[in-house]
């Protein structure tokens, strides 16, 4: 497992940039005003958390739920650039 220091290592080195160059990077391909073309946001209840805001009504005690507005990263798509979405 990396550690923060040998990631720095590797950053400072430029090591990191050779290990990186087989990624894919993503290309905006429209400007949307409210995600700036990358189709997805926050989600607007958890804010990204992906726990529900929600209390349960039958106890007296908070559980935190998953939220089920959002994604498993905590992301909504853009309600804007819905029809451009592949």
């Amino acid at each position: 497992m990396q550690t923060l220091e040998n990631l720095e290592r590797l950053n400072e080195s430029g090591e990191l940039r050779h290990i990186l160059a087989n990624f894919t990077k993503i290309d905006v391909k429209s400007s949307c005003e409210k995600c700036g073309g990358y189709r997805y946001m926050p989600c607007n209840f958890c804010h990204g958390s992906k726990k529900s805001l929600r209390r349960n009504n039958f106890t007296d005690e908070f559980c935190a739920l998953r939220c089920m507005q959002c994604d498993e990263n905590g992301l909504l798509r853009c309600d804007l650039c819905l029809d451009q979405q592949e």
